[in-house]
């Protein structure tokens, strides 16, 4: 019987590993999950509309960090977090690109995720990120999880 750790199956083996760490979204060894196509919603100055950054958010033991795809970062540790909200709303959308005119209006939802955070002694911070639907669930999940601390949901219409 092959021994399946021998040095000839060491390739195949790196390549199962490498795979399941970066199609799974999870990283083994430092126990870190990895979501992409999240957006950052930057406060904008004055009033303004709020900036849209897209890029990758990470979710660390200790830390949710959001990478943007100009370089741009926010950094939050767990223990600064005072109230998570997540709000899921419809708003009407239209396909007309796909199916042509007349446009045809249909509901999306959207999914955002609102963290109230303040370092020690410093003022109260908001961080808002629109997640995908497909990964909305595990991030909620995971940021309760190492928070220790309840997400409250609203459903906005």
């Amino acid at each position: 019987m092959p021994n399946c750790l021998s040095v000839e199956n060491r390739p195949a083996l790196a390549w199962v590993f490498l795979s399941l760490v970066t199609f799974s979204g999870v990283s083994p060894l430092f126990g870190q999950q990895q979501f992409d196509g999240i957006q950052y919603l930057k406060p904008a100055l004055s009033g303004n509309k709020p900036k849209a950054i897209d890029g990758v958010l990470f979710l660390s033991r200790n830390e949710l960090a959001f990478s943007g795809d100009r370089g741009e970062a926010v950094t939050i540790r767990y223990d600064t977090i005072w109230k998570m909200i997540y709000e899921r709303s419809s708003a009407p959308r239209y396909l007309s690109f796909i199916i042509g005119w007349p446009p045809l209006p249909f509901k999306a939802e959207e999914h955002f995720l609102t963290i109230q955070y303040a370092e020690t002694g410093k003022t109260v911070e908001f961080a808002v990120f629109r997640l995908e639907t497909q990964s909305c669930d595990k991030i909620l999940l995971s940021t309760q999880e190492n928070t220790r601390m309840a997400v409250e949901r609203f459903r906005v219409h």
